[in-house]
């Protein structure tokens, strides 16, 4: 290939935005793409929005991505197992420094109290939640505010925990469970897809077959 040919192809190829994912599973009829990366959660969102089926390691019949919405207790420990298989070795400061990964929860503007106010970016209302422990009680917590469990917007996003939290400390919160962090935190993230079904083969032989009927009737 021409040497000037492929850059400019591997640009137009970026418009998307190219991505490190590198490992896919399929859980309850949904596909999931581990992004290893570190991204702020704003820039894991939109990323995660633009990724296209049929592209890298993420098959064609994956549509309507978005970060993760966990909606069950399997589902959580299916990710969390996924997550630790890909070695995701991303970490937060104000998250005791423990390891972790984006998922798509994040609370609107300041709440009344640290636990208002959550939502999934996909657009899930499932009432599961996983929250660990912390040093002043359950996440979340808001720890970075000036008032400890008082919200004032400083930790915004929900992220899976690999390891424990604190580090340095007796363990207050679990490996798989969440905490609220501060969403300038550069962390891995799972992306979730829905699954078009594929034409089935029963299918596609009857629409084969008609395929000569219409002929001859166009014929006639």
């Amino acid at each position: 290939m021409n040497h000037f040919i492929a850059p400019l192809l591997f640009s137009l190829s970026c418009l998307v935005p190219c991505s490190g994912v590198t490992s896919t599973f399929v859980f309850g009829g949904h596909g999931y793409a581990i992004e290893t990366q570190g991204a702020t959660w704003t820039v894991a969102d939109s990323t995660a929005s633009a990724l296209i089926g049929g592209t890298g390691l993420i098959p064609s019949s994956w549509a309507s991505p978005h970060l993760v919405s966990i909606e069950s207790g399997a589902e959580n420990t299916e990710i969390f197992n996924q997550l630790s298989l890909a070695g995701i070795s991303t970490t937060a400061n104000d998250g005791g420094g423990a390891t972790y990964a984006w998922i798509g929860f994040s609370q609107a503007g300041v709440q009344p109290t640290p636990a208002a106010g959550w939502s999934w970016s996909g657009g899930s209302t499932a009432p599961y939640t996983n929250w660990g422990s912390g040093p002043s009680g359950a996440e979340p917590d808001d720890y970075s505010s000036a008032t400890p469990g008082i919200e004032d917007g400083d930790q915004d996003f929900a992220a899976l925990g690999l390891t424990g939290w604190p580090v340095s400390t007796v363990n207050l919160g679990s490996p798989g469970q969440w905490n609220d962090i501060s969403g300038t935190n550069q962390l891995a993230y799972v992306v979730e897809f829905d699954i078009i079904p594929e034409p089935s083969a029963t299918l596609l032989v009857m629409l084969s077959s008609l395929v000569p009927l219409l002929r001859r009737k166009r014929q006639n």
